[in-house]
């Protein structure tokens, strides 16, 4: 989509195709997948991002025990499949003059995806509390976003494959569609279907947006709730004594208690990094959006 000179129809298509055949290759080998692994149309999403994020918020396993996190996985690159669809369908448009209805149906179904995606990383992490609740802490970690937990591969992968190919498509699209208003800002006659193309792009940038700074807001809460860690602090360490209590012969290894902070320190220190991390991602991929200015269909 990027190439100089003007973008070339045959090789999006061609990069479309190659495209469609991996997510095809990823798919779970189903009965009906092989008649349906041709068309962009997303798989049962809804049911296999609830069972992920009912997995997840249960704390029932760790990002070790799930770190392929398949569905959720094959869903963000599914995002994007279904973005750089629609800029093909754009590019075919442009090249051709026939309709955009194609375009405008698949950044719809890239909209739905990406919300649906988004709102699992934004339930898994909880929602902020209201102003003046005192009794809220903000700052309580929770098994989502803790060290060890599915929240940070979860938001890696949302942010990474799903955001990461998403916007600069969405991008590439809002500067290159062409306009259907006329001198005095009305839809032109027979150009209701690009209008509708616009509006379509306006929702997923919108969005994107939206996402993006959800998820920034939640990984600065979990970083600041790991940072608060008891055992940064020196305090003592409940864990290793409990440890001692339950295998005696741990209590007779000198230093076990301070060797079992130390560790638990360490942990709380690379988490809180990771998480940071991933929120400078979150802020950059957020002002590369907002750099563009409001996007006007």
């Amino acid at each position: 989509l990027l190439q100089k000179p003007a973008h070339d129809a045959g090789l999006v298509a061609e990069s479309l195709a190659a495209a469609r055949q991996a997510a095809a290759a990823a798919a779970p080998q189903t009965a009906s997948s092989s008649s349906s692994a041709a068309s962009p149309a997303l798989p049962p999403a809804d049911a296999e991002l609830r069972l992920t994020l009912e997995v997840a918020t249960r704390g029932r396993c760790s990002a070790w025990a799930f770190s392929d996190a398949v569905g959720f996985t094959r869903l963000s690159l599914h995002c994007g499949l279904l973005a750089g669809e629609a800029a093909g369908s754009a590019v075919q448009s442009m090249a051709s003059g026939e309709g955009w209805e194609a375009a405008e149906h698949q950044l719809l179904g890239a909209t739905a995806a990406l919300e649906a995606l988004l709102a699992c990383v934004r339930s898994g992490g909880g929602t902020p509390p209201a102003d003046g609740d005192q009794g809220a802490t903000p700052l309580q970690p929770t098994g989502f976003l803790a060290p060890g937990g599915i929240g940070a591969p979860l938001v890696w992968t949302a942010l990474h494959h799903a955001v990461g190919m998403v916007l600069p498509i969405a991008l590439w699209c809002g500067a290159t569609l062409p306009k259907a208003g006329g001198s005095g800002k009305k839809v032109k006659q027979g150009q209701e279907a690009l209008h509708a193309t616009r509006l379509a792009l306006r929702s997923l940038l919108a969005c994107l947006q939206a996402g993006i700074a959800d998820i920034g807001e939640l990984l600065g809460r979990a970083a600041a709730a790991a940072s608060m860690e008891p055992c940064l602090d020196g305090a003592a360490d409940p864990l290793g004594a409990a440890l001692a209590d339950d295998v005696p012969a741990l209590g007779e290894l000198p230093g076990h208690e301070s060797r079992c902070l130390e560790v638990r320190r360490m942990v709380a220190q690379a988490h809180t990094k990771h998480l940071l991390s991933l929120q400078e991602v979150a802020i950059a991929q957020l002002a590369l959006l907002k750099s563009r200015g409001a996007f006007k269909p």
